[in-house]
C-alpha cells in the first residue's frame, strides 16, 4: 500500500474494478469477515462463489475487520498485491550488475510512465487485472509467482543446486491453489524448468544412474499430481469452462494472443542461450530467470489453448495469461538493452542507494499507471460510506425476515454496485449470484423481490411505496407497489 499512497491521494484511492467478479469477491470476503467458516452449499448467494480459492478473500476479510470495512480490506489487499508484484520485478532487475541494473530499472520506469493515463501506451501489464476485470485473486497470486522467480535467481547466484530450489517452489505451487489456479500452473512450469536444468547438470556430471536421473522429473510429476488433486484447483478447472469478459483491445483472438506468446518464447529461448555464453554470473542469472519465467507463463498458455480443441476450458481462461506475457515482453526489452551495455569498472558512490531510488521509482510509476485510469469514477471513501449505509439499513429491522430484498440504484444506475451489495449484505434467499446479476440487469429480479433498498430520490422512491423512513439517504420500498413500473 506504500506505493499507492506515494502517488497521491486522489489517484491512489480510486476504485478501478467493476462487474460480476467484483461482486463475487466482495461477497465471499464479506462472508468470511462475519462468519469465518466456509459458506454452506445451500447458501445460494455465496455458496457457488465459495468454490473459488479462498485465501485472498480471507486476507481481505482480515484486513477489513481491522479497517472496519470489508470493501477497504478488498481494496488494500489488491493494491498491496500490485505493489508487491512490481517490488519483485524491481528486486529482480536490481540483481543485474551496475550499470545494467540502473539502465534496466530506468528504462522500465520510462516505459511504464508512457503507460499512464496521460501517456500514449496502453499496455495491459500486471495490475490491469483489477482494471479490465476485477481479477482480485489472480493479482494476489502473481505476487507469489514473481517473488519466487526472484528467489530462484538469488539461489542460482549463490550457486545452489536447481533441485534444492525446485523443491520449495513445487510445494508453494501446490499450496497456491488456495490463491489462484493460474499461479499454481505457472509455478509448476517454473519448477519443471528447474527440474530439467538439474537433470541436464547431472547428466553432464556423469551421474547417469536411474535413481539420479529420475529424481528431478519425479519431483515435477509428483507436484503436478498433488496440484491436480487439490479441491480449489479442481473447482477452478470447472470454472474455466465458463466464458467471461476479458478483452485486450489491441490483441485479436486468437492470432494476437498467440503472437505475443510466441514472442515471449522466442525471447526466452534467446535469453536462455545467452546465459550460457560466458556472461558475468549476475547477468546470466537474471537472463535465465526471465527465460524460465517466460516459459512458465507461455507453456500453460499454449497447453490451455490446445485444450480448447478438446472442448476443455474457454478462450476467457486462456486470455488471462495476457497480463503476464505483456509484462514479460516489457521487462525483457529493458533487460535486453541493458545487457548490451559494457560493465563499468568505476562505480558511483552510494550505488546501493541509487539502486533503491531507481527501484522505488519503478514501483511508484507502475502503481500510478494502474490507478490513474479513469475507472468508474468512484473513490474508496465513497464505496466504504455506501457499504456502511447499506449495513445500517440491513440491521435496522426495516427489512422483512424472508430475505427477498434487493438493492437498486444505490449510486447512479450501475447494476454491478446493486449486485455487489445485494449478494454480500442483503443476501436474498433462493437466488444464486448469477441470478442476482443478470436478472437485476433485465429488471426481472426486481419484479420478483419483496422489498427494494434504493437511494432517496430515485424513480423507485415513491412516497406511497415506502415501508420505512429514509435512513442515511437510503429508503426501503415495497416492491409490490412498483409491480407496474418498468426498470
Amino acid at each position: 500500500m506504500v506505493g499507492t499512497l506515494a502517488v497521491g491521494e486522489q489517484t491512489s484511492w480510486r476504485f478501478t474494478g467493476s462487474g460480476a467478479d467484483m461482486g463475487n469477491h466482495y461477497a465471499l470476503a464479506y462472508w468470511f469477515a462475519h462468519h469465518w467458516t466456509m459458506p454452506g452449499a445451500d447458501d445460494m448467494t455465496v455458496g457457488i462463489i465459495a468454490r473459488n480459492p479462498p485465501a485472498a478473500n480471507i486476507a481481505a476479510a482480515l484486513v477489513g475487520r481491522v479497517a472496519g470495512s470489508t470493501f477497504m480490506g478488498l481494496y488494500v489487499v489488491a493494491a498491496a498485491a500490485l505493489v508487491l508484484v512490481w517490488c519483485a520485478l524491481a528486486a529482480l532487475l536490481a540483481l543485474l550488475p551496475a550499470p545494467r541494473r540502473w539502465i534496466a530499472l530506468g528504462g522500465l520506469t520510462v516505459l511504464l510512465a508512457l503507460n499512464t493515463s496521460a501517456g500514449p501506451l496502453r499496455l495491459d501489464v500486471h495490475g490491469f487485472e483489477i482494471v479490465i476485470n476485477f481479477f482480485f485473486a489472480q493479482i494476489a497470486a502473481q505476487a507469489v509467482v514473481w517473488w519466487l522467480v526472484w528467489f530462484a535467481v538469488r539461489r542460482r547466484l549463490k550457486r545452489r543446486s536447481a533441485i534444492s530450489t525446485a523443491v520449495p517452489i513445487a510445494v508453494v505451487a501446490v499450496v497456491s491453489t488456495y490463491i489462484h489456479a493460474l499461479a499454481a500452473v505457472e509455478l509448476l512450469a517454473l519448477a519443471g524448468c528447474l527440474a530439467t536444468t538439474e537433470a541436464v547438470v547431472r547428466w553432464r556430471d556423469g551421474r547417469r544412474d536411474l535413481r539420479s536421473l529420475a529424481a528431478p522429473p519425479g519431483l515435477f510429476v509428483a507436484a503436478v499430481a498433488a496440484t491436480a488433486a487439490m479441491p480449489p484447483f479442481r473447482a477452478q478447472s470447472g470454472f474455466a469452462r465458463n466464458d467471461g469478459y476479458l478483452e485486450v483491445d489491441y490483441l485479436s483472438w486468437p492470432f494476437g494472443y498467440v503472437m505475443v506468446a510466441l514472442a515471449v518464447v522466442a525471447v526466452s529461448a534467446t535469453f536462455l542461450f545467452a546465459s550460457t555464453r560466458g556472461l558475468d554470473r549476475s547477468t546470466a542469472g537474471v537472463l535465465q530467470g526471465l527465460a524460465f519465467a517466460g516459459l512458465a507463463i507461455a507453456a500453460p498458455f499454449f497447453a490451455q489453448l490446445a485444450s480448447l480443441a478438446a472442448d476443455q476450458g474457454s478462450p476467457y481462461a486462456v486470455k488471462k495469461y495476457a497480463f503476464g506475457l505483456i509484462t514479460l515482453l516489457a521487462v525483457d526489452l529493458c533487460v535486453l538493452v541493458a545487457s548490451l551495455v559494457p560493465l563499468s569498472a568505476r562505480l558511483p558512490r552510494g550505488q546501493t542507494v541509487l539502486s533503491y531510488v531507481f527501484g522505488v521509482a519503478l514501483v511508484v510509476v507502475a502503481t500510478y499507471g494502474v490507478f490513474s485510469r479513469p475507472g468508474h469514477g468512484y473513490f474508496t471513501t465513497q464505496m466504504v460510506d455506501l457499504e456502511r449505509r447499506v449495513e445500517a439499513v440491513t440491521s435496522s429491522g426495516d427489512l422483512g425476515d424472508d430475505r427477498r430484498d434487493y438493492a437498486v440504484e444505490l449510486v447512479g444506475s450501475d447494476v454491478w454496485l446493486d449486485y455487489m451489495f445485494t449478494a454480500a449484505i442483503l443476501r436474498p434467499q433462493n437466488r444464486g449470484p448469477l441470478d442476482l446479476h443478470y436478472l437485476g440487469k433485465s429488471g426481472a429480479l426486481l419484479r420478483s423481490a419483496d422489498q427494494l433498498v434504493t437511494t432517496v430520490g430515485t424513480r423507485y422512491d415513491q412516497a406511497a411505496c415506502r415501508s420505512s423512513a429514509p435512513r442515511d439517504a437510503l429508503v426501503v420500498v415495497g416492491a409490490e407497489c412498483l409491480a407496474g413500473d418498468s426498470p
